[in-house]
């Protein structure tokens, strides 16, 4: 009796022995988990909307050219940082987007992303602005007919407007209370606006 348990005593002994001696074997040679690296998406909500402001809110008006509207690289990640960080660029930001000679390319890309989130409304807005000396007629015509088919929206000014400018924040207004007609429609009373109108001004316009 007294043997059995003797041996029974031996076998744990020797079975805990054995397990620490494995337990010791597979720190040593086998290869340790690697820790998770940090990630912002890892990060708790809150925490992760405080970091989007710093990084896309700007003290100053940010400027778009045909150059340089393609969307911050934070936004380019991935499509739930899209998703989380757009509204703060699009809302919180104020836009002054240039458009030399009537050229709308940087306009209807920046809306392209911008849209969804409707800069206009609840945002601090975005400015066309337009400059340059020879104005395009076909540039105008491209951009009216973006912003009929929804892919922009008008251009708001309120004084201080006059030459090629002001025929294009007119031409904008027209098509805009015209949205609900036919763009063939539209384009067919732009050729009779551009004989009455810009025929008119003395600005060097492009027609192509």
């Amino acid at each position: 009796m007294v043997s059995t348990v003797i041996a029974c005593l031996l076998a744990l002994a020797v079975g805990f022995v054995l397990r620490e001696v494995m337990e010791k074997l597979k720190a040593r040679y086998l290869p340790r988990p690697k820790p998770k690296p940090l990630s912002l998406l890892g990060l708790p909500g809150e925490l992760r909307n405080n970091i989007y402001r710093q990084v896309l809110v700007s003290d100053q008006s940010v400027v778009i050219d045909k150059d340089s509207h393609a969307q911050p690289a934070l936004l380019q990640a991935c499509k739930q940082m899209r998703e989380e960080a757009s509204a703060f660029y699009y809302k919180e930001n104020h836009f002054n987007v240039d458009c030399v000679d009537l050229d709308f390319t940087a306009y209807i890309a920046f809306y392209q992303h911008a849209l969804p989130w409707a800069p206009s409304k609840g945002g601090k807005g975005v400015r066309c602005e337009l400059s340059g000396y020879r104005p395009c007629w076909e540039g105008l015509v491209k951009g009216l007919k973006a912003m009929h088919e929804g892919r922009t929206q008008s251009l708001r000014y309120t004084e201080g407007l006059s030459g090629y400018v002001l025929v294009t924040v007119h031409a904008f207004q027209v098509v805009e209370k015209l949205k609900n007609s036919p763009w063939e429609t539209v384009e067919e009373l732009f050729g009779v606006y551009q004989k009455v109108t810009v025929d008119c001004q003395n600005a060097n316009w492009q027609w192509n």
